[in-house]
């Protein structure tokens, strides 16, 4: 520094004192201003002082420059000139360089200069090819051609002054390097060195390193060029010491890991588990630089979640996008033509509707889509957020199949424990619908994520777990020797002293060596370390990373520490906006504020920003920005979430569903509790709207809480939309609790809010089976619609009604209701509700056996459904249809129809509905006989319930399972199905499911001859309808415990069973299956030697078949029909032979809709009971032949 400039910066530096002491008589704004001001003057001569230092220099020169001076006047190339390098200097100063000097038609620019970054290299190659790209446009403008060399080099530089001119400029062999550089580069080309390829590496596209002969090297040196920026490019967010790459230690069999699942050809998923600050970013960073060698086409889309995202339906998936690149704002109508030009690149009409339902559950408006009208309801119809989620999730599976075709696609989600629910659900299901398409997924977590969902149980198929714990002392020796902090560098007992505390934590270690020299104990100088000893000698390493934390802090200038605690009342993410939005700080404007704490590690700028305009900033770890936002005194943390709050209203604009649920927690810590109330609501419709149904119940409960005395037809509008949450997601006691809340809220409201409550518990009575009550509700929710005119109420109330009384079998009333509902709908014009009725009429008429006025109302249904573009009500129309005509004996329509239905399900991306149509369709087999495809059905059926991890669903499927096995005789594989669905259902707790398997075990180890274990299975059956009341079970259970104590030999027993089954059959209008047990109570009274007592049961069943009835769909017809033949024959009964005759028929029919031989074999001789039938006919036959000869 110049002698003048000595003194003059010590007289700035005593201004700066006088204003600190005069503070409390000029005022605080005025004395900031005034010292931010010297200040800035103290930093541009501090600059000035000679040092050595890393920076990345740059030169660009003009190609052709003489040749277009000898074709121009002398004036006219000036201007040309000039316009030049004001883009080109634009440009330079914008990507964060200076301009060192012009020399002609040359430019020399350095990054690094005025305070260095960790990006500073990335950052001038970004400039560099964002000149070439500006030029392009600049000489067609002015109708030249105007090319440029571009060079590029890292290294140390001496800043300082030339002596004759008195310039502050950089000198050294690394300026000259970048210098020859630009010469050798090609025209319209960036060259860079291969220090500065080291420190972007994986950033950009480049071509072959080049040996180049440099004028003034005695070696070759090797550089290449730059092609473009890399699509798969990010960073993560840089942890580590300025000019010191720590080596990943202790990781190796973690890291083999990742590397065997990237090269494994169906691709896979892994999920990296590690408190904070173990290394599981710096594990990606090295997984993703090797992959970037290993698969140079891979394709790597990256996502972060933060504290912020929990309750934000999809704001990983929107992170994962990242749709909101920075530099400028963003209208509703870019957004939408982004990822329409992501997810639909062709632009044909099924990509258009897929992106449209992606982009839709995002969180972008595309309502205008006609594709969505039908599950976005309007015009009478309601909206189907859950068909929009489960055919956005589909389309993304599809999307990211389809990438995975023509190159790998590698995924990375960090701190996925923080991620929102929906985000979560929808990475599981892409997941399982991209298995063996080549995608890779690795995600990071922190163990709390397993406290909230199990990995493997909650879907995830056979993730690869890779935990990280804490290195042991020898890997920590081996990080701070390769940190360069080695033992003859530093003081044994430091470095003991850091490893103990850092206790094998990585960030832990790092942010103590960073405390160290900010004491000045470590100084790093020429890229070598040494130590202040007596500093050493008093050294005290904090007891804990927080206290690390903290003293960090602590010592940083007041305007620096004051820029740090607002910017932790944003949260770990944060905008520049948002900060400056909350007035000046001591010492420091914001944005050079936010320039030292980057250079100090503390904060990063972000590539993209989630709010257009305003550049986004993240603290460097969540727990650092903890330990500043717990030292922000409670009076100001009013004070400053309330501006955030105002701030992200603001910028949001348009886009406030989207933020309503950051700025609703601002609003809700800084007490303005009715605004956050509001907020908090909005957000949890948007997310109800999507079907993040954990997300909505989460807002819709903090909006409820915050509310203080005030309309009561707000908070029952809250509990509503909270209690039909909780009915979708099947959480009956809180819906239980909502609705009785809204009950006594139910005086407050008006005539509408009454008959709305009244409907809430109508239906929750329905879901409980309280039928009768559930229609004495809906019936006075209809009256008080009725007297305010509210169509849409009448129709739901009529709906409601007629649902309860079908279930009370009160046919009359149902139809009343329905057609009431039907003419409402269509009087108003509401084509939703009239599609529903349609349906609920054609079920009607199904039940009560009009199946030709089913099938028609079910078509009817059908059309209107199509109509209005909604897929999934289409789909129930088409499965009630195949229910019907399995009803009428057409197992081939019904075949057809499920398989439609299955078609639709796929298409809508509802898994459910898939699976549902599965099992149909594989009992529409079973009844055909196409046992093995019937088998495939039930097994992919239950391999999408396992996806939804639907264990219910899956036992169901495998009681199917065990049934079709049993009914071939194939008693082992029965057998093993029924009792590992049974323990499935007993784990649930649902008992009536549990009773159910294990009635049809009890049959099928009947039929294997196994007594004692099916009078054991019996038991259980027993036992657990008498304490459900499950009385339809209990007959049937105790008519087969009747059918063991025959077998046993034990004739009364039995005979006492079968009356008591008959009994309770007959109690609850089941007729065939009250005869079922009426032919035993015949047998067992025969056979304990009482035919005349036989007599009287066993007619009763005969007058039955005479009179029509059938006992083929009871639950073991062949031994109901040989029991009553029997006796009939031991009568002496004429009719005996009819009933052989019947039950021959239904032997033949079964055994001939059998298509495999074997099975069919197997069929015919799997019991006694089949057997004797046969025996008897062919008995019959020989007789009535030998009669004829």
């Amino acid at each position: 520094m110049a002698q003048g400039d000595d003194a003059e910066r010590k007289k700035l530096i005593e201004a700066v004192e006088r204003l600190e002491a005069r503070r409390p008589l000029i005022g605080e704004e005025a004395a900031d201003s005034a010292i931010a001001a010297l200040r800035e003057k103290i930093r541009f001569l501090d600059a000035q002082e000679p040092s050595r230092r890393i920076l990345t220099v740059m030169f660009a020169d003009v190609s052709g420059f003489t040749a277009l001076s000898e074709t121009m006047d002398a004036e006219d190339l000036a201007d040309l000139v000039n316009r030049l390098w004001s883009l080109v200097d634009g440009i330079i100063r914008s990507n964060g360089g200076s301009i060192d000097k012009h020399i002609g038609d040359e430019v020399a620019a350095v990054w690094g200069a005025e305070g260095s970054r960790e990006d500073d290299p990335e950052r001038a190659v970004r400039c560099a090819l964002e000149i070439q790209s500006a030029l392009a446009g600049f000489s067609s403008a002015e109708g030249r051609s105007i090319g440029m060399r571009i060079g590029i080099n890292t290294g140390p530089v001496l800043l300082g002054e030339v002596a004759s001119t008195r310039e502050f400029t950089v000198m050294g062999d690394a300026v000259n390097l970048a210098s020859r550089l630009q010469h050798t580069a090609p025209v319209g080309g960036v060259m860079i060195s291969a220090s500065t390829h080291a420190l972007v590496r994986g950033l950009f596209e480049t071509g072959p390193f080049l040996e180049l002969d440099i004028r003034g090297k005695k070696e070759p040196v090797q550089a290449c060029t730059v092609i473009r920026p890399s699509p798969r490019s990010w960073r993560s967010s840089g942890r580590g010491i300025d000019g010191v790459r720590a080596p990943m230690v202790g990781r190796d069999a973690q890291f083999a890991a990742l590397k065997n699942m990237a090269l494994g050809r169906e691709g896979g998923f892994s999920m990296v588990i590690g408190e904070a600050g173990i290394g599981k970013s710096r594990l990606l960073a090295e997984f993703e630089e090797w992959l970037s060698d290993a698969m140079p086409s891979l394709e790597v889309m990256r996502g972060r979640a933060d504290e912020s995202m929990q309750d934000s339906p999809c704001a990983l998936l929107r992170d994962l996008f990242g749709l909101q690149p920075a530099g400028g704002p963003r209208t509703d109508e870019s957004l939408r033509s982004e990822l329409e030009g992501r997810l639909a690149p062709g632009g044909g009409r099924a990509e258009l509707e897929r992106a449209h339902f992606i982009g839709q559950f995002l969180g972008y408006d595309f309502s205008s889509s006609p594709a969505l009208s039908g599950v976005l309801g309007g015009e009478g119809r309601e909206p189907d957020p859950r068909q929009l989620r489960e055919r956005a999730v589909l389309y993304l599976g599809m999307h990211f199949r389809e990438m995975s075709v023509s190159k790998r696609v590698l995924i990375l989600l960090e701190d996925i424990h923080w991620a929102d629910e929906s985000s979560l659900d929808a990475v599981e299901q892409i997941v399982l619908d991209t298995r063996s398409s080549g995608l890779l997924v690795v995600c990071t977590a922190r163990p709390s994520l397993l406290d909230r969902r199990s990995v493997r149980d909650a879907g995830f198929p056979d993730p690869t777990i890779i935990r990280l714990d804490p290195l042991d002392e020898e890997y920590s020796e081996s990080l701070l020797d390769g940190m360069g902090l080695t033992e003859d560098r530093v003081p044994p007992e430091t470095r003991a002293a850091l490893i103990s505390a850092a206790d094998g934590n990585p960030f832990y270690l790092e942010e103590l060596v960073r405390m160290l020299m900010d004491d000045g104990v470590l100084i790093r100088s020429d890229g070598r370390w040494r130590t202040d000893g007596e500093k050493a000698a008093s050294l005290r390493v904090p007891e804990n990373l927080a206290s690390v934390l903290q003293a960090r802090f602590d010592r940083l200038p007041a305007g620096e520490r004051t820029l740090l605690q607002r910017a932790s009342v944003v949260g770990r993410r944060f905008w520049e906006g948002a900060l400056e939005s909350m007035g000046r700080c001591p010492g420091t404007t914001v944005g050079a504020g936010l320039e030292n704490l980057e250079r100090r590690g503390l904060v990063a700028m972000l590539p993209s920003s989630s709010i257009p305009g305003a550049r986004e900033f993240s603290f460097r770890h969540s727990l650092l920005r903890d330990a500043v936002y717990d030292s922000v005194l409670r009076k100001d943390r009013r004070r400053l979430h309330s501006l955030a709050a105002d701030w992200i209203m603001e910028k949001a604009s348009g886009r406030l569903d989207e933020l309503a649920m950051l700025a609703a927690e601002h609003l809700e810590r800084a007490g303005r509790d009715s605004e956050a109330s509001s907020l908090y609501e909005r957000a949890g419709a948007s997310a109800a709207s999507r079907f993040s149904n954990a997300e909505a119940a989460a807002c819709y409960s903090r909006a409820l809480a915050l509310l203080r005395d005030g309309d009561p037809a707000d908070a029952s509008r809250l509990l509503a939309a909270l209690s039909r949450i909780h009915e979708i997601t099947g959480d009956r006691e809180s819906q239980r609790r909502d609705v009785e809340a809204l009950e006594a809220l139910a005086p407050l409201l008006d005539t509408r809010g009454r008959a709305q409550v009244l409907l809430r518990r109508s239906g929750l009575a329905a879901l409980t089976n309280d039928y009768g009550r559930s229609v004495e509700l809906a019936r006075e929710a209809l009256r008080l619609a009725g007297e305010i005119g509210d169509a849409g109420l009448e129709v739901a109330a009529c709906i409601g009604m007629a649902s309860s009384l079908q279930n009370l079998s009160e046919h009359r009333d149902v139809l009343d209701d329905l057609m009431r509902g039907l003419e409402l709908a269509r009087e108003h014009n509401l084509p939703g509700y009239e599609a529903r009725l349609l349906l609920h009429l054609g079920n009607f008429f199904a039940d009560t056996s009009d199946y030709d006025e089913a099938d028609r109302l079910y078509r009817q249904a059908m059309r209107s459904f199509r109509e209005a573009g909604d897929a999934r009500g289409e789909g129930y129309a088409l499965h009630n249809l195949g229910l019907l005509a399995m009803d009428m004996g057409d197992s081939a329509a019904a075949r057809s129809y499920f398989e439609r239905s299955l078609q639709l399900d796929r298409q809508t991306g509802d898994r459910r509905g898939e699976a549902h149509s599965l099992v149909a369709l594989g009992l529409a087999l079973q009844a055909r006989g196409d046992l093995h495809p019937a088998e495939e059905a039930f097994s992919q059926a239950r391999r999408v319930y396992s996806g939804l991890a639907d264990r219910l669903g899956e036992a169901t499927v495998l009681n199917n399972l065990g049934i079709l096995a049993s009914e071939t005789g194939d008693y082992d594989q029965a057998l093993e199905r029924f009792q590992e669905a049974a323990r499935s259902c007993a784990s649930m707790g649902v008992r009536s499911y549990e009773a159910n398997t294990l009635d049809n075990m009890s049959l099928t180890l009947l039929r294997a001859g196994d007594l004692e274990s099916a009078l054991a299975c019996s038991d259980r059956v027993v036992s657990i309808c008498d304490e459900t009341g499950d009385r339809s079970l209990l007959g049937i259970a105790l008519a087969k415990r009747g059918h063991m104590m025959f077998e046993s030999g034990r004739f009364a027993e039995a005979e006492s069973l079968y009356e008591e089954a008959a009994g309770i059959l007959g109690s609850i209008g089941s007729r065939h299956l009250e005869m079922e047990a009426v032919a035993g109570a015949a047998r067992a009274a025969m056979a304990a030697g009482g035919l005349e007592k036989a007599a009287d049961p066993a007619m009763r069943v005969r007058d039955f078949l005479g009179s029509g009835g059938s006992l083929d769909e009871v639950e073991d017809p062949f031994r109901a029909y040989l029991a009553v033949f029997e006796v009939l024959s031991a009568m002496s009964d004429s009719s005996a032979s009819a009933v052989l005759e019947a039950a021959c028929a239904a032997l033949t029919r079964r055994s001939e809709s059998i298509r495999d031989p074997l099975s069919r074999e197997r069929f015919l001789g799997s019991t006694p009971q089949k057997r004797s039938l046969l025996a008897a006919r062919a008995s019959l036959e020989r007789a009535a032949g030998g009669a004829s000869r």
